[in-house]
């Protein structure tokens, strides 16, 4: 069969080669499991890293109380248009977000971002904390698989 564009794009050539292909022996599916939905409004920064701005901070009290688990979608909503905020993971840069022209954005990532029992999340805006705070939502989802985590609520 000669290659055309519809048999690379359907898979005409491609479905042949990997006919006989077996999963490997011993590899999983991972068993993920959501967790509730994390929002946070900001307030003005108390941390010392961001002060006299609004900082989101997702810190042990509202994160869950499990082992392991990640972050798989963000949201952000009500900041500023074009404001711009520093995504800090275990005091080390993860990310950077910036609000479009409505004041919101989405990030849905390739790889997600791993959290361990303690870790605390924030979100440093570069513009001063006045009139109206940005919210974050958070998506988060466990390995339900793995012994060490058990979701307790």
């Amino acid at each position: 069969m000669l290659p055309t564009r519809r048999n690379i794009l359907t898979g005409g050539l491609v479905l042949p080669v990997l006919a006989g292909k077996r999963k490997r022996e011993g590899a999983r599916v991972t068993n993920y499991r959501p967790l509730p939905q994390v929002p946070v409004t900001a307030t003005a920064d108390t941390t010392g890293q961001n002060t006299g701005n609004w900082t989101n901070a997702f810190t042990v009290a509202v994160l869950p109380d499990m082992n392991t688990y990640e972050v798989y979608h963000m949201t952000v909503s009500a900041a500023q248009v074009l404001g711009s905020a520093m995504i800090k993971l275990r005091n080390q840069l993860f990310s950077t977000v910036t609000a479009d022209l409505d004041g919101t954005n989405e990030w849905d990532p390739s790889q997600t971002m791993k959290v361990n029992a303690g870790d605390e999340i924030f979100f440093y805006w570069n513009y001063a904390a006045s009139g109206t705070a940005p919210v974050v939502t958070l998506w988060l989802q466990y390995d339900a698989d793995l012994p060490q985590n058990t979701y307790r609520g």
